[in-house]
């Protein structure tokens, strides 16, 4: 989903037609700049339009859990991702719910005292333990971060695995739900913040958006998610473009997928 710019698409910032936005805004009224610590490249804002920009509005409200839960069982598995040297397995968990006839994710603001990404946008989740699965260390962290009851998650299945190159993971999605709004507990060593958006307000107009990242390695497409003041970027957007994709029928978008440059994930160095 983060894919290098040279993964030329009709909408690409240099194929023919596309055109900037701009570059991104700074100063003391500009939001938080993801990466800002590490990243010293250039960022440019890109006029793609979204990947449901076509369908139609109704198409994108009401989507309720037993529409997430058919498209889940129509879905076929992704393959495991190959293991890879020096890449240590993560896992997160996307759960759902439903209110008011919409489904609604479940997303977490990391804390201030997290070694990495502080204050980032996430899905509670971290690095698997020896011996543990996806599906076993996505409930365990999501226990420990925001104290939401394994026993009490319906599995659904997993999403592609992402590639976050800087912080050296292959991070599993894992998709869930649960019957009603959780009463969740935050771990705020870990957690800032848990909040919780529906699928239909992350497919509004204006909410998606494209970066172009020129760094010294390489050009990179970087998709954001901009929610009411924060902003779900990198991998946790990726996730969140897969997961609507799934719950959308998926035919409405065929941009390639390629490994992402972070990970919004705990313990990430």
């Amino acid at each position: 989903m983060i894919k290098p710019a040279d993964a030329r698409r009709p909408d690409d910032p240099d194929a023919a037609g596309a055109t900037h936005a701009g570059p991104v805004s700074s100063g003391p009224a500009a939001p938080p700049q993801p990466y800002g610590d590490t990243f010293s490249g250039s960022r440019t804002r890109l006029d793609t339009p979204s990947p449901w920009a076509e369908l139609p509005a109704e198409t994108r409200q009401g989507i309720g859990i037993d529409a997430v839960r058919r498209a889940f069982r129509h879905r076929e598995t992704p393959l495991p991702a190959p293991h890879r040297p020096g890449i240590r397995d993560a896992a997160v968990l996307l759960v759902l719910f439903e209110e008011a006839d919409e489904a609604r994710v479940v997303l977490t603001e990391r804390s201030g005292t997290v070694s990495t990404h502080r204050g980032e946008i996430a899905f509670p989740g971290g690095v698997c333990d020896a011996g543990e699965t996806s599906v076993q260390a996505a409930l365990r962290e999501a226990w420990e971060e925001i104290g939401l009851v394994p026993g009490s998650v319906e599995l659904l299945g997993e999403l592609d695995s992402q590639a976050a190159e800087l912080t050296k993971f292959q991070i599993t999605p894992v998709v869930g739900l649960v019957a009603a709004r959780p009463v969740l507990v935050v771990n705020h060593s870990e957690v800032q913040d848990v909040f919780d958006v529906a699928l239909a307000e992350l497919m509004a107009d204006g909410v998606y958006r494209e970066e172009l990242w020129v760094a010294p390695d390489g050009r990179y497409m970087v998709p954001f998610f901009d929610l009411s003041g924060r902003s779900a970027w990198g991998v946790t957007a990726a996730m969140l473009h897969e997961l609507l994709k799934v719950v959308t029928g998926g035919g409405h978008d065929d941009r390639p997928q390629s490994p992402a440059m972070g990970a919004s994930v705990r313990n990430a160095q």
